[in-house]
């Protein structure tokens, strides 16, 4: 038992397990023998923990990202860095009949560059698996959606100049539970320029959430194109 935290100093990630008996710490990188600052060029972030508290993510700078067994000993490396490659969001899925790891957006790995999203099967461990490219639409993907309950990619903001989109998707019914999962076609839920106030705020429930800075409004946006406006009294 006890509660395990992890962390970073920027150079070294490392473990703490509360116990009874008082906090005990271990150097993740440093008993590996790994420099995943490279030699300070990089900063190291700690990204979370996988939903059944087995690994421990650590991403280099943008170029890497590495998971550490919790209680284990060899480091698995989901995403190498390369020339190009650049990590962006990790979402820690929930453990699924069919699935059980993290999702993680990536450029540099699909035809053109742009950033999609990929699954990262952590137990057992199983190379990249290209989970969802972008649709197609003005700009480059900037932010994904993506449900951790279901391990659902729903949504994508584009960023094209000073304009962004919203794009959503509903999930399909299954026919039957061996079925992999399927979507509906996506569809532009909103549309804003930066000079507007808007920014998108989160995911959550299906909705994803956008809000206006100059009047504090939040909009709820489903993946069916409706919206509901809560005003800031």
């Amino acid at each position: 038992g006890g509660r395990l935290v992890g962390f970073t100093d920027g150079k070294d990630v490392f473990l703490r397990k509360e116990g009874k008996g008082g906090p005990l710490l271990c150097n993740l990188t440093s008993s590996e023998g790994l420099d995943l600052a490279a030699g300070g060029a990089a900063t190291v972030s700690v990204r979370g923990f996988s939903a059944d508290g087995k690994w421990l993510l650590a991403r280099s700078g943008e170029k890497a990202l590495v998971a550490f067994p919790v209680g284990g000993t060899t480091p698995v490396e989901v995403v190498a860095g390369g020339k190009g490659v650049t990590v962006g969001g990790v979402h820690c899925v929930d453990t699924q009949e069919d699935f059980s790891g993290v999702l993680v957006e990536v450029t540099g790995l699909v035809p053109g560059g742009a950033s999609a999203v990929f699954r990262a099967s952590l137990d057992p461990v199983m190379p990249l698996q290209l989970d969802t490219m972008a649709p197609l639409s003005p700009g480059s993907p900037e932010t994904w959606l993506v449900d951790t309950p279901s391990g659902a990619v729903l949504g994508v903001v584009f960023a094209d100049g000073k304009r962004r989109s919203l794009l959503m998707r509903e999930p399909l019914p299954r026919k039957r539970i061996a079925e992999p999962p399927s979507f509906g076609a996506w569809k532009e839920g909103a549309e804003w320029s930066e000079a507007s106030g808007t920014r998108y705020v989160g995911f959550s429930g299906g909705l994803a959430w956008l809000q206006d800075f100059y009047s504090g409004d939040v909009t709820a946006v489903a993946a069916d194109g409706t919206t509901h406006r809560i005003r800031n009294r």
